[in-house]
């Protein structure tokens, strides 16, 4: 009898969650264990220009003020450095560049501009690194490289290998550099880029609008699915009209070109049960 009563109050206690709330709870879980990887941005170092150069280990806040950089600036994984609207930062060497380990944000705005100035006239080094595990963040940027030539290995201003959120920002260079080459997460929006646009990694996220691209638009297909180009549109080249997408190498699976211009300069192979889907509008041509 007590085996009885103890099996039925255990199966009182038994709650049946249905499997489409069982999903959403574990949803959530993962919403909140997503929060709390933030780290809350806490400064111990606040500067109001001068010399801002090497290692950067600790949290840091510049505020508005010119800064001098006279060596490679290297943000550490785990560091978070904010700059403050109206700053403006030189950059004395040639080929010096900044590393993004941890998270770079650059807060300008709209009637306030952050203003990066660069040299760099040769050589292969990128003059932004945004590593793996690193995260830049720009609104209302100007980065202009000062030199008025350049001479060796097509080099990016920008290369992404973690996670960049750019916003209002204008890349203006000479000669043979690649504007923005990216590998990683990639948000572009209301942006003017001097010269090309790089997308190497076609199957992360990516949001690329409303933008000026004055050299070529080039996307690896080799990563791409079914998003890729979902939020890719509306950008258009120094004349306004809409800037083509050129598609590089063939898709692993299947995608879907949405309405923009597309341009094909090799072949592309459609792997066997896999499909190219064109919406409505949009236009794929050779070169």
């Amino acid at each position: 009898m007590k085996k009885k009563l103890f099996l039925l109050f255990f199966l009182m206690m038994v709650v049946f969650v249905p499997s489409n709330q069982l999903e959403k709870q574990k949803e959530e879980i993962i919403l909140v264990s997503e929060v709390a990887k933030e780290k809350v941005f806490e400064p111990t170092v606040f500067l109001n220009g001068g010399e801002f150069s090497g290692e950067i280990t600790e949290d840091t806040l510049l505020h508005k003020g010119i800064y001098t950089v006279s060596k490679d600036l290297v943000i550490k994984e785990g560091v978070i450095v904010e700059v403050e609207a109206g700053s403006q930062f030189n950059f004395g060497i040639s080929n010096t560049t900044v590393i993004i380990q941890g998270e770079f944000k650059l807060s300008g705005t709209e009637s306030d501009n952050i203003n990066v100035e660069y040299y760099r006239s040769s050589g292969s080094k990128e003059f932004i690194l945004v590593e793996e595990t690193g995260i830049l963040e720009a609104n209302f940027v100007n980065i202009h490289n000062r030199s008025s030539y350049y001479s060796g290995s097509v080099s990016p201003v920008i290369t992404n290998n973690g996670k960049s959120l750019l916003n209002s920002i204008k890349v203006t260079t000479a000669g043979a550099i690649n504007g923005i080459t990216s590998s990683g997460v990639l948000t572009l929006t209301n942006s003017v880029i001097d010269k090309n646009l790089m997308v190497l990694e076609s199957g992360l996220a990516l949001n690329i609008q409303d933008n000026v691209i004055k050299g070529s638009f080039n996307v690896d297909l080799t990563n791409a699915n079914i998003q890729t180009f979902k939020d890719i549109n509306n950008n258009v080249d120094a004349s306004g009209n809409l800037k083509p997408i050129i598609l590089v190498q063939s898709p692993q699976r299947s995608i879907k070109l949405y309405k923009q211009v597309y341009q094909m300069n090799n072949p592309i192979v459609i792997l066997e049960n896999e499909t190219m889907e064109l919406e409505a509008g949009a236009t794929l041509k050779n070169q």
